[in-house]
């Protein structure tokens, strides 16, 4: 096992309940002997002798674990994501027992899933698993690794801090359009074929779930009693136009604090656009508006989809009027310009309108209440990202 890459630990020791009472009861012998009456005296002595040793050996056997740095990868913001962690206890004589190790992820007023392991011979790797759910997308150069242990007696809870190397991309969390997605395949100038009934032609591109109110005409049965649900044929379709989403990276200004939940949501309701895009056989072109605007090339299918992820993972705001976005811009041409905004509510005498037949999305006005309601349910934000990280990393 090579040296672990970290900095200087953070440590503390804490007394647990139980220590408080062994305390409690030290002082009462103390009192006692003070006051002449032997058999308190002794109790004293034991009390102050368990502590001491309990203190000792809860310090010292952490002082001896180490913990090499995790493997880096992705995952999806506040979606558990499993690490393999390997632990060491260095020196020759005593193991380390009952150690709980966790990750912290940012959640505030949540403790973290920790892996326990009962016991660390010296010298030998042990592997466990922890599971953090990152709160906030971004790169993570660095894990906090938390290491505590109440061995032996459960009187003092040691606890050590490690900062570790990690190379880890949490992308934005992916919500559910809901009555969106009805809206959206205005775009293509057709209502989906499986919404409306017809097999359509086109290409064959993929699998999908069937949704209540969906025709049962593009059902592919034998995969389907294969695989326990109903799953309907996905088709490519010639006519489908190319998409240009454009995220407006301003904020109000003098409003930076109330608009960063805002923009997270925007950036949240990008991705969750790019994946809809992409899995419907759009050809898909992403472009950031503000300080420093960048596009990035158009693709289609989902082999670009988490290259756009990462991109958006690590995209961050500025201040400034949002509607600005309309006017860095290129024209629609041969795409269709979709705007997504946060706090940018577009007035009719505003003069920075979009660009003709642009569509726009504001996250703070009522369209984006409708969009995102099915984010609210963790559970389904937590389906849809495991099953896309799943598909396009295998």
């Amino acid at each position: 096992m090579s040296a672990p890459s970290q900095s200087a630990p953070e440590s503390s020791v804490r007394p647990t309940g139980a220590a408080l009472t062994v305390i409690a009861v030290g002082v009462a012998g103390l009192v006692g002997e003070l006051v002449d009456l032997e058999p308190f005296g002794i109790v004293f002595g034991v009390c102050a002798a368990a502590l001491l040793l309990a203190w000792f050996l809860a310090v010292q056997q952490l002082k001896r674990v180490e913990i090499e740095p995790p493997a880096g990868g992705m995952s999806f913001a506040t979606v558990p994501r499993s690490f393999e962690l390997t632990a060491r206890c260095t020196g020759t004589s005593l193991a380390a027992r009952d150690v709980l190790i966790a990750i912290d992820d940012g959640r505030k007023g949540e403790p973290p899933l920790t892996g326990h392991v009962a016991r660390i011979p010296p010298g030998v790797d042990v592997r466990t698993s922890v599971t953090p759910r990152f709160r906030d997308r971004g790169r993570r150069k660095h894990v906090t690794v938390e290491v505590r242990s109440s061995f032996p007696f459960g009187l003092f809870e040691a606890t050590r801090r490690l900062r570790l190397d990690v190379d880890h991309v949490v992308l934005p969390r992916l919500g559910r359009l809901g009555p969106l997605e009805r809206r959206l395949a205005n775009i293509s100038g057709r209502v989906d074929d499986a919404q409306r009934g017809a097999l359509g032609d086109g290409e064959f591109y993929g699998l999908r779930e069937w949704r209540e109110g969906q025709s049962m005409r593009r059902v592919h049965w034998k995969l389907s009693a294969r695989r326990g649900r109903l799953l309907l044929r996905e088709l490519v379709s010639e006519d489908r136009p190319a998409i240009r989403l454009v995220l407006s990276t301003w904020v109000l200004v003098g409003m930076q604090n109330a608009r960063v939940p805002s923009f997270e949501r925007a950036v949240s309701l990008a991705a969750t656009l790019v994946e809809h895009f992409l899995r419907r056989g759009h050809r898909l072109e992403l472009a950031l508006a503000g300080p420093e605007p960048s596009t990035f090339t158009a693709v289609r299918g989902r082999t670009a989809l988490i290259a756009f992820l990462c991109e958006l993972a690590e995209v961050r705001h500025a201040i400034g009027e949002p509607t600005d976005a309309f006017r860095s811009a290129p024209p629609g041409g041969r795409f269709v310009n979709l705007f997504v905004l946060a706090g940018g509510r577009v007035r009719r005498d505003d003069a920075k309108l979009p660009p003709p037949g642009a569509w726009v999305l504001d996250v703070d006005d009522e369209s984006g209440i409708e969009v995102f309601e099915g984010m609210r349910d963790p559970s389904a934000t937590r389906r849809t990202s495991h099953e896309l990280l799943g598909k396009v990393t295998t």
